[in-house]
């Protein structure tokens, strides 16, 4: 297993909350950090998959009701009110379609902000003395290793544990951070969903559909729906950070008693206000592809780079302390590193 790690460029942690309560695993740990940065690990919670498939399910669902319930209230508001119906009853869909989902996505949320929390803690609080053992026999010539590693350092079982709470940083483990592809996975059946509606016009003719918002050619009409699908997108990947901060608010200021009721009201606040962003960008798109107005195309112009802004601000990239490690940034393992001296020391070839 040492000559492994001393080999690797990277190391993926399958993050659990028993992970660094063991001692093996902690030399894992000690073995790749003894000649890496802490941003060469890569912390993969366990319960990511569960809660991304979980969110998957109720996104199939919401996305196989948020059709019929749409067709059935847009025409009369289009028809009172013009594009921007268009706004109200995206507004009345989205929560109609996928208000089942508000108590799995409550549970979910609540889950995945405690594992966060505990996974701080223990990385924060991580100590080798408290690291279990099936086998005691095994203790002293692992932590002799662990020292062998980290000869270097004044006090080398301290070292390591300092590089251990360093991975605290690159582990994202505080309640409301959220990747991107953690957002946009759950989201995979609506974008689906999306692209099949703009490409067969909604499941009916494109001809009516046109006549229906009022254009005089079919062109403007698809190419406005298309515009409506990727602002539709474009406000879907925000959805799950938008309900995991406000949720982690609600967790973070208020009594254990409220925090159901709010967060609820968090999730159903985050699915209106996606509607209203969805409908909001609809209606723009129609406005604009319809009248040809410059106004309106600078209206949604402006709306498209509101949303990339939004987007990038949630997942463009972060600039974390540097940590300690090769001064050329490379995860890999120099041939004159100090570290391969440790590694013979320690028994690893």
């Amino acid at each position: 297993l040492p000559n492994h790690l001393a080999r690797s460029n990277r190391l993926v942690v399958l993050h659990s909350e028993a992970y660094f309560s063991r001692l093996w695993t902690s030399f894992e740990v000690a073995t790749f950090l003894a000649a890496r940065r802490a941003d060469c690990v890569d912390v993969v919670p366990l319960w990511l998959p569960p809660l991304v498939l979980a969110a998957m399910a109720s996104d199939i669902v919401g996305s196989a009701l948020f059709m019929p319930v749409a067709n059935r209230v847009t025409p009369a508001l289009v028809a009172r009110l013009g594009p921007f119906g268009m706004l109200l009853a995206m507004l009345i869909a989205f929560p109609m379609a996928y208000f089942f989902a508000i108590g799995p996505v409550v549970l979910a949320a609540r889950a995945r902000i405690r594992a966060r929390r505990e996974a701080r803690d223990q990385i924060r609080d991580f100590r080798l003395t408290r690291a279990a053992c099936s086998d005691e026999r095994d203790r002293p010539l692992i932590e002799a290793r662990v020292a062998a590693l980290y000869v270097h350092r004044d006090d080398p079982v301290g070292a390591f544990e300092e590089a251990v709470r360093g991975l605290g940083e690159f582990a994202r483990p505080s309640g409301s951070a959220t990747s991107f592809r953690e957002a946009a996975l759950p989201m995979l059946p609506f974008a689906w969903s999306t692209i099949a509606n703009v490409l067969n016009c909604d499941g009916s003719s494109c001809d009516r559909g046109a006549e229906a918002l009022g254009f005089d050619e079919t062109t403007g009409f698809m190419i406005a729906h298309a515009l409506a699908g990727l602002s539709a997108l474009l406000c879907s990947f925000t959805l799950y950070p938008l309900i995991w901060r406000l949720i982690a608010a609600a967790e973070a200021r208020l009594q254990t008693r409220r925090r159901p009721i709010a967060s609820a009201a968090a999730v159903v606040t985050a699915y209106s206000g996606w509607g209203l962003a969805c409908g909001f960008g609809s209606a723009l798109s129609v406005l604009a592809c319809q009248s040809g107005d410059p106004r309106a195309i600078a209206a949604l112009v402006t709306w498209f780079a509101a949303l990339v802004g939004w987007n990038l601000y949630l997942f463009g990239p972060e600039t974390p302390r540097q940590p300690e490690g090769p001064p050329d940034g490379s995860c890999e393992l120099s041939p004159t590193s100090l570290a391969r001296d440790d590694f013979r020391a320690a028994g690893v070839d």
